[in-house]
């Protein structure tokens, strides 16, 4: 993801891909949705509540919003955004259009910096809304628990969280294994080799 943020052509996609990767928001739609009362700078969270989608405002696509808390570049990119001299009201699109700040910005032009940035990195092609899943694999990777990603990433069933655990270390898994199949190799029953003399 470092190598891919290096290629961002501003703050502005900088910002909207770090909701995919950073707080797991479904792209493009709940981030082009965010509005800025969502962004809680005192509290260092968001809560997403809407979603973008067709050109039309709707709820996102899980009722539950859990407040997901922003990781330091997120807070720095968004406290950019926040300084530009427009659509910064609580009620404003944190990605607004410049030229119709009343409404998100289109999703096209992100999806092909996207794509841009991928190819100046050297990285394989993917979708926009894998960031999303990166989000969920890092999270079980770092051995945070299924159901608080669960949580954090809006998922209605378990089920759908549960892929994710793939990517969760598990240490005492081979110790479990060594037990169970080869109890000779463990550590405590492994005598040591003496020199001849």
């Amino acid at each position: 993801l470092y190598i891919l943020l290096v290629y961002a052509p501003g703050v502005f996609e900088e910002a909207f891909w770090l909701c995919g990767a950073h707080a797991g928001l479904r792209l493009p739609g709940e981030a082009l949705g965010m509005r800025w009362g969502a962004v809680d700078f005192n509290a260092l969270v968001i809560r997403p509540y809407d979603n973008w989608v067709l050109g039309q405002l709707d709820t996102t696509k899980t009722s539950d919003s859990e407040a997901i808390p922003m990781t330091p570049r997120l807070a720095r990119a968004f406290m950019k955004l926040k300084q530009r001299g427009y659509a910064t009201g609580d009620d404003d699109f944190v990605f607004a259009d410049e030229l119709a700040p009343d409404r998100p910005v289109r999703d096209k032009p992100l999806r092909e910096a996207f794509k841009l940035a991928l190819l100046q990195a050297g990285l394989k092609p993917i979708r926009m809304y894998n960031l999303r899943h990166s989000f969920g694999t890092t999270l079980a990777r770092g051995g945070v628990d299924v159901r608080t990603i669960q949580a954090l990433m809006r998922h209605a069933r378990l089920t759908t969280t549960e892929q994710y655990m793939a990517y969760s270390p598990r240490p005492e898994l081979a110790n479990q294994i060594t037990r169970a199949l080869d109890p000779r190799s463990l550590p405590e029953n492994v005598v040591p080799i003496r020199p001849v003399s």
